[in-house]
């Protein structure tokens, strides 16, 4: 009988690496984080096993056996949203704060004023290096304690520092291999690219590959929208006016869905567009910024059509019944309604044009007051 796996969840937020732990099985059996709200999002979504903490003052002593640690450290100083200080350490000694240089890195962390080895991070991302001192204490004190993987998540723009942290896995008896993966080609409508860095034990001689991206299918934004929405979603109408005329200098025409970043915002915060094309995947959402979307309500049914409608094949019927035809673009579409859903053909065919005779001789008789 396989054993269930266990993880411990650094950095653990509201529970996005813990969830899909849980999905795939493992038992979570640490979980910790500094901010209340975090904690108290993630004792709704994962369990009450997490706790308020500051990973810098917590120790060996603290952290459970598990088969796994995973940490997705802080960004906000790797970010292109952010500032970009990197990863900064500070001596306890001297007091002196050095930043760690990717190109001249060789593994060490001492200080460079009195080369003393008591440092803390000092930037949020250089909490990574909590982690690694926690692996250290780990194998000294406890090394039967010792995880089989570790598994670190970040930005993009962290690939300056793969060879840090590669390094510095190599330091605690680690092989490293990282890759870059973006959401939306895992089934979620949202562009977000994130290194994953995992490590295996070398004295357990794991052997580890990563799932193959596919690059075929994204999901559409739509799909995943709910029909009712209450109201205080809404920005008001004179903002939302400013907010699609500043869309539409970039798009050439208003679709049905758009993500939009930062709508409530009149100035927005980020670089780039106000929106995407029309279903491409959502902005990356940050911590400080809340997106939303444009949406199009339809004032015909006739319009809603020719945009959900799907197509049939060539010479077929579409099911349901004919509601009427839209010509754009010297084009004509047929429009059909069966339940919720519509169909359009572009073709004439002998069931067409039944339609539309008998729907211009309804017309007639209407016309003159006489009834078949």
């Amino acid at each position: 009988m396989n054993k269930q796996l266990k993880v411990n969840d650094f950095f653990c937020g509201c529970g996005g690496m813990g969830q899909a732990f849980q999905n795939a099985g493992f038992e979570i059996v640490g979980a910790w984080d500094f901010d209340k709200h975090a904690v108290a999002s993630y004792k709704e979504n994962i369990g009450d096993h997490v706790k308020q903490a500051d990973i810098k003052n917590l120790t060996w002593e603290d952290i459970p056996k598990a088969d796994v640690w995973a940490f997705g450290f802080p960004c906000q100083d790797l970010s292109n949203a952010g500032k970009q200080a990197g990863l900064v350490l500070k001596c306890q000694d001297c007091g002196e704060v050095f930043k760690i240089m990717p190109e001249e890195y060789t593994g060490v962390t001492n200080c460079p004023k009195c080369q003393s080895s008591n440092t803390k991070s000092e930037s949020r991302s250089g909490c990574f290096f909590e982690i690694m001192r926690l692996l250290e204490e780990t194998e000294i004190h406890a090394p039967q304690n010792m995880p089989a993987v570790i598994l670190a998540e970040n930005v993009k723009a962290l690939r300056p520092y793969l060879p840090v942290l590669e390094l510095e896995y190599a330091k605690r008896g680690y092989t490293a291999k990282a890759q870059l993966f973006n959401s939306k080609w895992w089934g979620v409508p949202q562009n977000r690219e994130r290194y994953a860095v995992v490590g295996t034990y070398d004295k357990l001689q794991l052997s580890f590959s990563f799932p193959e991206e596919q690059h075929e299918y994204c999901p559409k934004l739509a799909d995943f929208l709910e029909k009712e929405v209450d109201e205080k979603y809404y920005i008001p109408d004179e903002k939302a006016k400013t907010i699609i005329q500043q869309a539409l200098d970039r798009l050439k025409e208003l679709g049905k869905i758009h993500p939009c970043i930062t709508p409530d915002r009149i100035n927005k915060r980020q670089n780039g567009p106000r929106a995407k094309a029309e279903n491409e995947p959502m902005f990356t959402l940050t911590a400080q910024d809340l997106h939303g979307i444009i949406q199009k309500i339809f004032t015909t049914e006739l319009e809603k059509a020719y945009q959900e409608a799907r197509s049939v094949i060539p010479g077929q019927k579409p099911p349901g019944q004919y509601i009427g035809c839209i010509s754009k673009n010297k084009n004509t579409y047929y429009f059909y309604k069966s339940k919720d859903t519509y169909y359009y053909t572009s073709s004439r065919t002998d069931a067409v044009e039944a339609e539309l005779e008998a729907a211009k001789k309804r017309r007639e008789f209407q016309r003159y007051g006489y009834h078949n």
